[in-house]
């Protein structure tokens, strides 16, 4: 997702998430954390299939801002705190000052050992999660 205000990037979006590790970027990114959220779990787990673990690596290097709940990335850019948003959730068909990117259909993951590896290997990437739950839900990590 791509914001206006303080951190608009207009026409200089990214044209694809491989750009996401360009300096450019470098401390402009909200995300929730793929250790946390499934469907943000979902989606860097295609990431890392699509562009390796060398690319993880460098986006770990790119000082993301990780939260709690899919719809802190939209907050950060509707906000302007945040150029642009990975993980989050809205709807793309929304006229608002906030563009969504999302592919047309895609799968979800089932298998919950295996959700469980990609999540325990993108904390060696990313950190443990930190923060306060997701309101309304305490997550499969109550204590943090």
């Amino acid at each position: 997702m791509e914001g206006r205000g303080a951190t608009a990037v207009g026409s200089q979006a990214p044209a694809s998430p491989r750009e996401l590790v360009d300096p450019r970027w470098r401390g402009r990114i909200a995300s929730a954390y793929p250790n946390d959220d499934d469907a943000t779990l979902f989606l860097f787990k295609r990431y890392t299939e699509a562009y390796g673990w060398p690319w993880i690596a460098q986006l770990a290097e790119q000082q993301l801002s990780f939260a709690r709940g899919s719809h802190t990335p939209g907050v950060a850019v509707a906000e302007g705190r945040k150029a642009l948003g990975v993980g989050g959730s809205g709807d793309p068909r929304a006229t608002g000052a906030t563009r969504w990117i999302v592919p047309a259909k895609d799968p979800f993951m089932a298998d919950r050992a295996e959700v469980e590896r990609w999540r325990q290997t993108f904390s060696l990437y990313f950190g443990e999660v930190v923060g306060a739950p997701t309101p309304g839900w305490l997550g499969l990590h109550p204590g943090r």
